[in-house]
């Protein structure tokens, strides 16, 4: 009998960080739709843009390295499973990408960075 597979303890906080960069930076895209619906401040605004951005690239540097990760475990194990986790952290990283270009094009339409 097989034992069943024990993941890396980096590869288990990977995958919790990413998640928690996700639930973030979808928070503050949230923040900032609402608050410009109910006429937040624009330095508020500009703030939670930024923040977006932030956590946009951070979540796709973090998901470029959980797709790394599941790439090498796949090469060593070939077990199929570790493609479907890297298809995700490529969606992922998609999303942190897109979510931070368009945060980043509001900012600079807007002329936020003078503040």
């Amino acid at each position: 009998m097989n034992r069943p597979f024990k993941y890396q303890f980096l590869t288990i906080l990977t995958c919790r960080v990413v998640i928690f960069f996700f639930s973030m930076c979808l928070i503050t895209l949230f923040l900032y739709a609402i608050g410009t619906a109910q006429g937040f401040m624009d330095s508020t605004q500009l703030v939670l843009l930024r923040i977006a951005a932030v956590l946009g690239l951070l979540l796709l540097i973090g998901a470029l390295y959980g797709f790394a990760l599941d790439l090498i475990l796949y090469i060593r194990n070939r077990w199929l499973r570790f493609l479907g986790g890297g298809g995700i952290y490529l969606v992922l990283g998609a999303f942190g990408f897109a979510a931070a270009a368009v945060a980043f094009f509001i900012i600079a339409a807007a002329g936020g960075n003078a503040a």
